[in-house]
C-alpha cells in the first residue's frame, strides 16, 4: 500500500464528494437525491450530511428536509482570502514601490502586544533603513505601528497604553493623552507619519492594507531618512504608498458581500436591526464589527444592521454605578434609533441585558438583549450548559434563563481584559477553560462576553471542544432577524409569493 492510500479515509473523501456536489445549478439537496446521483444508499449520505451540518458545512433549507452550503465555508474562505496569500500577494507590489521611491518597504502586522515584520524590500541607497524579518516592535512609536494600534478595538488600545509607554527616543510620545490624539488623527486620515520616534533620524508612512471584510490586517509603509522626507516630496510619497496598499487589498478582496436590498428592489423591504453597544466608541469600524459579524453570518442582501453607542463609558458597564448611568442613556438612544433610525427591533449588545426591561416599555419595537437571546439559544438544545467568561461571575439574565441546565461557569486563568483574551495565550487558556467545563458535564458551551465575538473565538473552541459553542453576537442577531421580519409582518401583508 502507497503512502497515499495508508493516509486516505473514505468516509472523509465521502463528505468531501458530498460537498462538491453543490453547486449554481444545484445550491439545494435531499439526501435521497443527492444519494441517487452518488450512488450511495440513502442512509450513508444522510449521516454525511448530518456530520456537515453538525460542523456547520452545510444547513438545512428552513427547517427543511433539503440542505444547502453552510456558513462554515464563508468564514474558511476568507481565511484564505485574507491571510495565507498576503505576503505573496504583496511582496511583488513591496518591489515596485521600492523602484519608484528609492525607499525601503515593510509589511507588518499585530501579534499580540507588539508589531512583527513579515515582510520587507530594502531600499537600493548606501544610507537606508531596515527591519528584521519576525522583528518584533512596540505599538506605540512608529507610523506603521501606530497605524495598526490606532485600529485596534479602543479597549483592547486603552490597555496596552495604559500598560505605560516607554520612550525609545527623545520623540517617542510617552503622554497617553497625546497619543490619544495622535491615533485618533490616524484613523480619521487613513494614515501615519512620524519622524524619528523608533529610530533617530528615520521618517515613515503607513498606510492600513484590508481584506475582503475590509477589515485592516496589516500595515504597510516606506522609511528612509528623514532628510530624504521632504515637503515637496511628502505629498507623492504617501500617493504612492498608498496606491501599493489599495493594489494589495484590491487583490485580496475577491470575495464581496453582495449589496444591501432597498425597500424598491423587488417586493421585500429591508429588515433592520439597530444594534446598541454600551462601550462608548469613536472609531467607526469598531462600532460596526458587531454589526457585520451578524450581516456576514445570515448573509441576507436584505439585511441592515445600524450600530450606534452610548456616550460616557470608555471602558464599558464594568460595575453597578456604570450601569444604573447607562440605563437612561440606553433608553433614549433605543427611542431615537426606533424614530430616526426606523428599525424593526433593536439589540443591546451586552451579556448583561442592562436597561432590557426600561427600554421594552419605551419602544414599540422588539427589543433582544445578547445574555437573554444567547441562554436562550443554549438552553434550546436541552443539554447541561457551561458558561466561559472573563471574570468569575455570570450575568444574572444568563443565570435566569439556563435555570438548572447550567451546571458551570468558568474563565481563562489569567485573562482580565480583552487584551489577555486576544493573545495566543489568552486562546489557549480559553480552551483549557472549556475543557474544565467539559469535564463537569457541559455539553454545551456559551460565551457570556461579547469580546469573544469580537474576536471570533467561537469556531476555534468547537473545532478544539468538539461540542456547540453559542456565540453571543451570533445568535441574539438570528433573534434580532426573526424578530425584525415578524415586527414588519404586524399590520402588513406578509402573503408568501
Amino acid at each position: 500500500m502507497s503512502q497515499s492510500d495508508s493516509a486516505y479515509l473514505k468516509t472523509v473523501d465521502r463528505a468531501l464528494e458530498v460537498l462538491q456536489q453543490f453547486d449554481e445549478e444545484h445550491p439545494k439537496w435531499g439526501s435521497s437525491e443527492l444519494a441517487d446521483v452518488l450512488g450511495e444508499h440513502r442512509s450513508v449520505v444522510y449521516r454525511s450530511l448530518a456530520t456537515l451540518e453538525r460542523r456547520g458545512f452545510v444547513t438545512r433549507v428552513d427547517g427543511s428536509s433539503q440542505f444547502r452550503l453552510g456558513p462554515k465555508l464563508v468564514e474558511l474562505g476568507n481565511v484564505v482570502l485574507s491571510g495565507i496569500d498576503l505576503r505573496q500577494v504583496a511582496h511583488p507590489v513591496m518591489t515596485q514601490l521600492c523602484k519608484e521611491t528609492g525607499e525601503s518597504v515593510f509589511l507588518t502586522v499585530v501579534s499580540r502586544d507588539e508589531s512583527v515584520c513579515i515582510d520587507r524590500i530594502d531600499s537600493p541607497q548606501r544610507v537606508r533603513v531596515t527591519m528584521d524579518i519576525g522583528g518584533r516592535y512596540p505599538l506605540h512609536a512608529g507610523a506603521s505601528n501606530k497605524l495598526l494600534l490606532a485600529y485596534l478595538p479602543p479597549q483592547v488600545r486603552e490597555e496596552l497604553i495604559a500598560r505605560g509607554l516607554p520612550a525609545h527616543t527623545p520623540d517617542t510620545i510617552t503622554a497617553p493623552d497625546a497619543l490619544g490624539e495622535d491615533l485618533a488623527t490616524i484613523r480619521q486620515q487613513g494614515w501615519a507619519y512620524s519622524i524619528g520616534e523608533l529610530t533617530p533620524g528615520v521618517a515613515a508612512i503607513a498606510v492600513p492594507v484590508r481584506d475582503s471584510n475590509r477589515e485592516i490586517i496589516a500595515a504597510f509603509s516606506i522609511g528612509g531618512l528623514a532628510a530624504r522626507f521632504t515637503d515637496e516630496k511628502l505629498d507623492n510619497l504617501l500617493d504612492a504608498t498608498r496606491t501599493a496598499a489599495e493594489t494589495i487589498s484590491g487583490q485580496l478582496l475577491t470575495w464581496q458581500a453582495p449589496e444591501p436590498a432597498t425597500e424598491h428592489s423587488g417586493s421585500h423591504r429591508t429588515i433592520r436591526i439597530g444594534l446598541i453597544r454600551v462601550l462608548s466608541l469613536s472609531d467607526e469600524e469598531q462600532l460596526n464589527s458587531h454589526g457585520r459579524l451578524i450581516e456576514a453570518f445570515i448573509g441576507d442582501p436584505g439585511l441592515a444592521v445600524t450600530s450606534r453607542c452610548i456616550e460616557g463609558h470608555p471602558r464599558g458597564l464594568w460595575n453597578d454605578e456604570e450601569v444604573h448611568k447607562a440605563v437612561p442613556k440606553i433608553v433614549s438612544l433605543g427611542q431615537e434609533m426606533e424614530r430616526q433610525d426606523q428599525v424593526d427591533v433593536l439589540l443591546v449588545s451586552c451579556a448583561a441585558d442592562p436597561g432590557l426591561a426600561e427600554l421594552r416599555g419605551a419602544v414599540t419595537v422588539p427589543v433582544v438583549g445578547a445574555g437573554s437571546a444567547s441562554a436562550s439559544v443554549a438552553r434550546t438544545l436541552g443539554k447541561p450548559v457551561g458558561v466561559l467568561g472573563i471574570t468569575n461571575t455570570v450575568p444574572s439574565p444568563i443565570i435566569e434563563t439556563l435555570g438548572d441546565q447550567l451546571v458551570s461557569c468558568d474563565k481563562p486563568e489569567t485573562v482580565q481584559t480583552t487584551v489577555d483574551l486576544a493573545s495566543a495565550t489568552g486562546m489557549e487558556e480559553s480552551v483549557a477553560a472549556g475543557q474544565r467545563l467539559m469535564a463537569t458535564g457541559a455539553d454545551t458551551i456559551l460565551l457570556a462576553c461579547t469580546g469573544f465575538s469580537t474576536l471570533r473565538i467561537a469556531p476555534l473552541l468547537e473545532q478544539e471542544l468538539g461540542v456547540p459553542i453559542i456565540d453571543p453576537i451570533i445568535s441574539t442577531g438570528l433573534i434580532s432577524y426573526y424578530a425584525a421580519a415578524g415586527n414588519q409582518c404586524q399590520g402588513a401583508s406578509c402573503m408568501p409569493e
